[in-house]
């Protein structure tokens, strides 16, 4: 393994949207879609927020300890006792995520690929690829997702022409007419999904430059996001609401209905050879965040070591778990959030409020041994400063106008459900103009963080 890891921004986004799309493909949308109905594409933007809140927090732990992961980070700010109960938590967490990952993989292929071979086979067979990348770094997993997420990116973006004849968009009417307790629960079942972003903690080390690690992890939510509420938009429109929410695997039986003239009558093949090394890629990058906790407990960064009696623990706890799919999927929808949400919500303020205190401490001790060598600064110097404070403050107010451009969208979304959910009932037109300006908001969003990815390029 290579002690210096180091990817660059695009490497960061492509891998935080996979992080957030493969899973939430795979098991999330059937709940989603049951609880929300012909509203369920509105399902993102709680966890979309909460997520950019995590990043928050990873931006202002990045920039205090540059050369630091997650996991070191927390034993800096809390201490060493308190630092290890955290870690613990994480690693749990870490630990529910993986299993539940490996399983709800192994059942799909069993399902859709390979009905008479034993789960058991399929996941000693994925042990092994866990293996294999556990004795390399983070880099590879980031270059193997940066050949194949793009690709997935533009089918998704295409499938709506793909699907042009299945698709009857009355069926997403009438839009925002569900109550808004059903919203916020598939919202909050979202959030849980959206959560399996910390594992992102144990690679900030990876990305030297905390401004462009900060949004090419926005930029990498809103693909993300977007990428999941096409989904389930295009669901809507092709099957109804009431069919998605019955099947097993509502987005493969979507990709089933691409038909191409008779000769090509199976894109789901080709799909599924794209999406497959996705979501390989994220439990590897969860899995690797795994080991770097595992060789934090010991104050080392080389995981090599674990990775073999890691990947068996793995393996044999994911086998012996569940019982069945329906267990699988009560488990990633239900209980996971149902731990993972509550020590966030308090960990990750804590460690923010801890770095904030740090930081402004920092500053205080530079600015009162600055003004005691102020005196000794020429006027030439002095001068250089300023024009290199003025540079500085330029282009912060810059970021500054694309990141308030992001809070006004966000405002934006939050308003136009809120006044859908108040008025669309009595006025459809109401729903409908709410619902547009959802969908356009989004694609600003996608806009505006890829603005700020190509400026934060030139730092």
């Amino acid at each position: 393994m290579d002690p210096k890891q180091v990817i660059n921004h695009r490497q960061m986004c492509w891998l935080v949207g996979a992080l957030i799309t493969s899973g939430g493909v795979l098991l999330a949308e059937q709940e989603i879609v049951r609880i929300s109905k012909m509203d369920a594409w509105f399902s993102y933007l709680l966890p979309m927020i909460y997520a950019f809140g995590v990043g928050i927090v990873f931006y202002r732990l990045s920039a205090l300890f540059p050369d630091k992961h997650l996991f070191e980070i927390a034993k800096l700010l809390a201490g060493k006792p308190l630092g290890t109960v955290i870690n613990v938590l994480i690693m749990v967490h870490i630990w529910f995520v993986l299993i539940r990952d490996c399983r709800a993989l192994a059942q799909f292929i069993k399902t859709i690929l390979l009905p008479n071979t034993p789960e058991e086979v399929i996941l000693l067979l994925f042990a092994l690829l866990l293996l294999y990348f556990g004795t390399t770094s983070v880099e590879v997993v980031a270059r193997v997702n940066d050949i194949f997420f793009p690709i997935f990116v533009l089918c998704v973006f295409l499938m709506p022409l793909l699907l042009g004849n299945e698709i009857n968009a009355k069926l997403l009417g009438p839009v925002l007419t569900t109550p808004l307790s059903s919203i916020l629960s598939s919202n909050l079942l979202g959030a849980g999904w959206y959560a399996d972003i910390i594992a992102i903690g144990a690679f900030l080390h990876t990305v030297h430059n905390n401004k462009q690690l900060s949004v090419s992890y926005r930029h990498g939510i809103v693909i993300g996001t977007l990428l999941l509420t096409m989904f389930v938009v295009m669901e809507i429109m092709v099957f109804g609401y009431n069919m998605p929410g019955n099947m097993v695997y509502p987005n493969y039986t979507l990709v089933q209905q691409i038909n191409i003239t008779d000769f090509l009558d199976r894109m789901d093949l080709f799909l599924l050879s794209i999406w497959f090394p996705i979501l390989a890629c994220k439990i590897i990058l969860i899995y690797l965040a795994f080991l770097t906790g595992l060789a934090s407990f010991v104050g080392k960064r080389e995981y090599t070591l674990f990775s073999k009696p890691a990947a068996l623990f793995v393996t044999m706890s994911s086998l012996l778990s569940f019982k069945s799919t329906t267990e699988v999927f009560s488990f990633g929808n239900y209980s996971v959030p149902l731990y993972t949400l509550p020590y966030q919500l308090i960990v990750l303020p804590m460690l923010y409020v801890l770095a904030r205190i740090r930081t402004e401490t920092s500053e205080r001790q530079a600015q009162t041994s600055g003004s005691r060598g102020a005196g000794q600064v020429s006027q030439q110097g002095t001068q250089t400063l300023r024009k290199k404070f003025m540079a500085k403050t330029i282009n912060n107010m810059s970021f500054r106008m694309l990141y308030l451009i992001t809070i006004l969208l966000f405002a934006v979304c939050t308003c136009s459900i809120a006044a859908g959910l108040t008025f669309a009932r009595q006025l459809s037109w109401v729903g409908i103009v709410c619902g547009a300006v959802y969908g356009a908001s989004l694609l600003l969003l996608l806009a505006n963080s890829y603005l700020e990815v190509m400026k934060a390029r030139e730092l």
